[in-house]
């Protein structure tokens, strides 16, 4: 069910996005509008995905590693888009990049990450007949 609101979000806010390129300004909007509601779809599940994977004993460090990578993509993302208004002169090719980036990771999140369920770390695993750890 997550990985659907995921992969479902993903698409959805890719094709607003690449709606978006070639749009006038006043369908640009509710285009905009249309990729954010999408993609509210698929930021609470990464929330709960984090959660379910990591389990009590690691989904704080997953949470950290999962800040760090958004933080990256924060700086990287507005580089790349400089550079690309810089030499095209228009955001379309901006607006295609991050559809293309959305739709790979809508690829990824439906054919990659297997069942959602809590990784069994080593530590966690109770042999047969021992009692399991408090």
């Amino acid at each position: 069910m997550r990985k659907g609101y995921i992969v479902g979000g993903s698409i959805g806010a890719a094709t607003a996005i690449a709606l978006t390129a070639n749009a006038d300004p006043r369908a640009t909007i509710w285009l905009l509008g249309l990729f954010g509601f999408c993609s509210g779809f698929t930021t609470p599940m990464f929330l709960a995905i984090t959660q379910t994977l990591g389990g009590p004993r690691a989904a704080s460090q997953w949470f950290g590693l999962q800040g760090i990578a958004g933080q990256c993509a924060g700086i990287v993302a507005p580089i790349i888009t400089g550079v690309i208004v810089d030499r095209t002169g228009q955001f379309a090719w901006a607006f295609t990049l991050a559809a293309g980036v959305l739709l790979v990771g809508a690829l990824a999140w439906g054919s990659i990450i297997p069942r959602i369920e809590p990784v069994q770390w080593p530590d966690e695993v109770v042999k047969p007949g021992a009692a399991p750890a408090p």
